[in-house]
């Protein structure tokens, strides 16, 4: 059974919605419920909602009837799915929260701001716009409830515009339009829907329109509130008013949004949000804004940053980013690096065009942060090292940073500004009991309230504590916990001020007697967990019990305030509790008990990462398991709903903090054995604080261990991660090592891998030889075995490529689309159409070349591969230029150049400046021209030097700077020969011959033009063969030279390329 209460309440059974038979008010508690789906509801806050706070009398009996009614009609239409339970203080359901649409829908809307792109983001969000039917409950609403609703209807809105700015990327211009009438209509304030319809009326062709639609709106808002648009609207306005031809690229879509969900109960602190609202005053006048909130642990620091940012997002549009730093944890504080990499995934970079270098990453992120307004917030740090990396470079942006300390570097450098945070007051204090325990209870005994949160220290999280145990014991009067609180020992281990101590410690003690054993049990081993959270399945396996158990003991821990969902289905520990958690472990649970909990959640781990691996990177090898004897982890994986790389996302900081933990603690093959599940997420994903840490230390347990197939698979991950960061030196070394130990061991599918990635080493080192060697020795292995080597094909298929052996290059990249097609692996079709149309290009095949590039283009666009997407257009262009298309050649250059900015891609960059150069150059645009290759040469890049020395030579040789010319092509002619690239080798032969023809060298230059003709001849490219020929007509005397332009004539009238190209 599923159940909808998005628009209104019902049950829905095989796709038909069923009868409950139940009064509108029983239909408004069940919707109430299932809207706080996991957690229980007090019965005093279920009457105020269910009877809009005007209950009759008896409303607590009354309750209870409804609740037996709708049990029995929930059992009576069929199986549901989820349980309504009693509570000691009200009532809960549990339940799979994807079988309620309000639910599915925040989670649709969760991974569509995580998917980056447009085209990964509209399945997810046109699943979650079917699923909005309505407002929560519908015409079963009230005051009480919309005031609490109101959140859904904030998350609506971000989906409406997130979906239609996707549609509008993907060009889908009628749908959008179609759409956002009605979405305006429900939100008429919302400017950002004015931005999409002006811009999609605009890419319709219908600039007039847009143009009204741009009027209309501001004269609305001008007579609804005397303020003019805001400024993205009016540059909006401005570039239509010019036609900006930007206007017609890709949209920037809507920041990440990565808060946490808003605070429960916030109270007090109005003093504090204050100076921080003023903060915001200042974003546009004042250099980059940063502001630390400090004070002791259980303070509410992390409370008050996130309330205060939910508050204040509405002035960053541009995004908000959130990462818990782990300052203060038992696991390893958060590299600046791994807190870069997933700032620039959110920000929409690629994994693999990630900098390893922590400054260079740092430089990117402030880049993409420049003129936009986003808030950072940076919770938990631990010093001022460890949160300048990541803060923002320009004013409009805010970072909010938590600390314990108060991180005094910053003040003196980065002009922070500081709030610290004192106890709450006891006007404070009391108010945040009362709104948790209700009014009615705290105002019968004011007394009792004030000593209270007097013997919690004031202190945010005690009274939090407390406050959940009364409230779960209605029976208990404020003067029974406040004499048990006067009980409470001291609280000594904990580094924070004697008087807070006894006040936390005696709140958690309170809270731990009173939960019931296997409550207790699970909250002990939470204790023992080495990552900073942890999922039902994780919680599962540790517990050895069911996930649906799990579910409820993990409840009722976040009911009594001991735990947290931070978000939906992951539930982590304040630092304090998880301290007296484990302390309590340590104490009541033998060491026996707490290595096997620890061993079943490492299989857990094991199992779930190995099958996320395996779902998403299908052709990864990884090591055989019998090599260990560990528990069965109860994996989850067999869930149609499960996500592997969400999943591998998301749970990436427990499996890290998992393999220090084996590697220190045992058991010791989970090193080995984690680290190689997650060797090709780390690949593509990249995490440069982690990746050769984690690889070394998986190294260090297997040597300790003499475990070869260990060994074999941690040098193929050093190996990696080496290579990650250009030192293909080390990365052969140890890849080289790797090679040695899978032979010894038999591990064959290990040893294709090891080849394949070493022939990638040897090419990007220059040994070309070498590098299709390993290629070959893959294919060989793998026929052998009887299974595909295809990737290791189309690595051949580059080499042949590079080498100038088009033929052969071209056969390996066929083979290799045909295998992809089969496997229809969208990114992998892409890589061969690209390939393919690499090699039909040198071959003179130019209607074919540009057919797989189109397709090319469609399969990156597709899966937002930036990289690819780039490269496919500077090829395209490339065959514009050479058939004489200037105009398309320059289309296609300036948006590979914007595509490479944007993602930061050196090597594409140059590229696409080389391409717009050379455009420019045989336009006459010398100057442009020159402008262009020196920007290119600026970059630094190794990828494409050759060519851009190629075309400082040709521009230099207009400009009638013969010596600079020579000198730039023979620079590029070494570069060609040192590194093995042949054709390019044979294009700077024919540019050198060209130059000293020019100065009348011209024995040189028939000796130069030859030996270019013989290797493009060789090498089948057909354009080189012609360029040099005609290079020879015009060096050469007599018949001699007439022949040769002949030739070189019909070459160019068979590839359809202008005489003089």
């Amino acid at each position: 059974m599923e159940f909808k209460i998005l628009g209104t309440v019902e049950a829905v059974v095989a796709g038909q919605v069923v009868d409950l038979g139940v009064r509108r008010l029983e239909r408004r508690l069940l919707g109430v419920l299932l809207l706080h789906l996991g957690s229980a509801v007090s019965s005093e806050r279920l009457t105020d909602l269910v009877w809009d706070g005007d209950p009759p009398v008896n409303a607590r009996r009354t309750l209870q009837v409804f609740v037996s009614r709708l049990r029995g009609r929930l059992v009576a239409v069929g199986r549901s799915g989820c349980e309504i339970l009693g509570d000691p203080t009200g009532y809960l359901v549990n339940g799979d929260p994807d079988r309620v649409d309000a639910h599915r829908f925040r989670r649709l809307l969760d991974l569509a701001r995580g998917a980056g792109d447009p085209a990964g983001q509209v399945g997810y969000l046109d699943e979650a716009a079917r699923l909005w039917r309505g407002p929560v409950l519908g015409e079963l609403s009230c005051d009480r409830i919309r005031a609490e609703t109101a959140g859904w209807d904030e998350d609506h809105l971000s989906a409406a515009e997130l979906r239609m700015a996707a549609h509008l990327a993907l060009g889908h211009h009628d749908q959008v339009l179609g759409e956002l009438g009605t979405l305006m209509e429900r939100y008429p304030r919302a400017e950002s829907l004015v931005e999409l319809l002006v811009l999609a009326l605009y890419r319709a062709g219908r600039r007039q329109e847009a143009l009204d639609a741009y009027a209309a709106a501001s004269r609305s808002l001008v007579d609804r509130t005397g303020l003019d648009a805001r400024p993205q609207l009016e540059l909006l306005h401005e570039r239509i008013l010019r036609d900006d031809p930007t206007l017609n690229q890709r949209p920037r879509l809507g920041g990440p949004a990565q808060l946490p969900p808003k605070v429960a109960d916030y109270t007090g602190r109005g003093r504090e949000i204050d100076v921080l609202d003023q903060l915001v005053a200042n974003c546009d006048t004042t250099a980059v804004l940063v502001s630390t909130i400090d004070g002791t642990a259980g303070i509410g620091k992390t409370a008050l940053a996130v309330h205060w940012a939910h508050r204040a997002r509405h002035h960053f549009p541009d995004g908000q980013l959130y990462i818990d730093l782990r300052g203060y944890s038992d696991s390893p504080p958060t590299s600046p690096a791994v807190a870069l990499a997933r700032f620039l995934r959110a920000l929409g970079i690629a994994a693999e065009q990630i900098p390893a270098d922590v400054m260079e990453a740092g430089t990117l992120f402030r880049g993409l942060l420049a003129d936009r307004r986003v808030l950072v917030v940076l919770d938990n740090a631990n010093s001022a090292d460890q949160v300048r990396p990541l803060l923002p470079g320009r004013p409009g942006s805010l970072a909010l940073v938590t600390s314990r300390s108060r991180l005094a570097g910053l003040v003196a450098v980065d002009g922070m500004r500081n709030v610290t945070l004192d106890v709450l007051t006891t006007e404070e204090s009391v108010a945040l009991l009362a709104r948790i325990l209700g009014d009615q209870r705290v105002m019968a005994a004011p007394e009792d309230a004030v000593e209270l949160v007097g013997l919690c220290g004031r202190l945010p999280l005690a009274i939090r504590i407390s406050a959940a145990l009364l409230a779960e014991r209605p029976e208990h009067s404020l003067r029974t916990h406040v004499a048990a609180l006067r009980d409470g020992d001291r609280f000594s281990a904990l580094t924070i001020e004697e008087d807070e101590q006894s006040c936390v410690r005696a709140s958690f003690d309170l809270s731990y007697r009173e939960l019931e054993p296997e409550v207790a049990r699970l909250f002990r081993l939470l204790g023992i967990v080495p990552g900073p959270d942890v999922t039902i399945g994780a919680a599962a396996a540790l517990a050895q019990v069911s996930p649906a158990r799990a579910r409820h003991l993990l409840d009722r821990l976040a009911a009594a305030h001991l735990i947290q969902e931070h978000v939906p289905g992951r539930y982590s520990f304040h630092d304090l509790i998880r301290v007296y958690a484990h302390r309590q472990a340590t104490v009541e649970d033998g060491q026996a008990q707490r290595a096997a909990s620890t061993e079943r959640l490492m299989a857990w781990y094991l199992e779930m990462a190995r099958t996320a691996t395996m779902r998403h990177y299908p052709t990864t090898i990884l090591l055989p398991l019998q090599t260990t004897s560990l528990p069965s982890g109860q994996g989850t994986a067999d869930d149609d709903r499960f996500e592997p790389l969400v999943w591998l996302d998301a749970e990436y900081p427990n499996l890290v903090a998992a393999i220090w933990h084996a590697a220190g603690h045992g058991p010791a093959e989970m090193t080995w054995l984690l680290t190689d599940a997650l060797r090709n997420y780390f690949y593509n994903r990249r995490f440069p604080g982690d990746r050769l840490p984690v690889a070394r230390a998986a190294l260090a347990a297997a040597d300790a261990a003499g475990d070869l197939l260990g060994q074999a698979a941690s040098h193929l991950s050093i190996g990696q991660a080496y290579a990650a960061v250009g030192d293909t030196d080390s990365a052969i070394s140890h890849y080289t090592e790797a090679a040695t130990r899978a032979r010894s061991t038999d591990w064959e599918g290990g040893l294709r891998t090891v080849l394949n990635n070493l022939g990638i080493a040897y090419k990007h080192s220059g040994r070309f030889t070498e590098a299709a060697s390993s290629y070959r020795e893959v294919i060989d292995l793998a026929r052998r075995s009887g299974v595909a080597a295809v990737t290791a094909v189309a690595n051949l298929g580059n080499i042949y490529l590079v080498q100038g052996r088009l033929q052969d290059a071209h056969a390996s990249f066929s083979v290799a689309l045909a295998a992809f097609t089969e496997t229809g692996n969208a990114a992998s079709l892409a890589a061969a159409h690209t390939n393919l149309g690499l090699a039909n290009h040198g071959l003179g095949r130019y209607e074919e070349a540009a057919g797989h590039l189109r397709e090319a283009l469609r399969l990156n666009e597709f899966t937002g591969n930036n990289s690819g997407l780039s490269e496919s257009l500077f090829c395209l262009g490339s065959i514009h230029r050479d058939t004489g298309d200037l105009d398309q050649a320059r289309a296609c250059a300036r948006e590979a150049l914007r595509i490479a900015e944007d993602s930061a891609i050196p090597g594409a960059e140059v590229d696409a400046r080389n391409l717009l150069a050379s455009t420019l150059l045989a336009a006459g645009d010398r100057a442009g021209a020159l402008r262009e290759y020196e920007n290119a040469q600026a970059i630094g890049s190794r990828e494409g030097i050759a060519e851009t020395l190629l075309g400082l030579a040709a521009t230099y040789a207009s400009l009638d700077r013969p010596a600079d010319a020579v000198g730039h092509a023979e620079r590029a002619l070494e570069l060609s020969r040192t590194g093995g690239y042949r054709m390019t080798a044979g294009k700077a032969l024919t540019a050198l011959a060209k130059l000293h023809a020019l100065l009348g060298r011209r024995d040189l230059a028939v000796d130069l033009a030859m030996e270019a003709l013989d290797i493009q001849r060789e090498s089948g490219h057909r354009l080189g063969e012609a360029q040099a020929l005609m290079v020879l007509a015009d060096t050469a005397d007599g018949a001699r030279a007439r022949a040769h332009r002949r030739t070189a004539t019909a070459i160019l009238r068979e590839l359809g390329v202008p005489e003089r190209p």
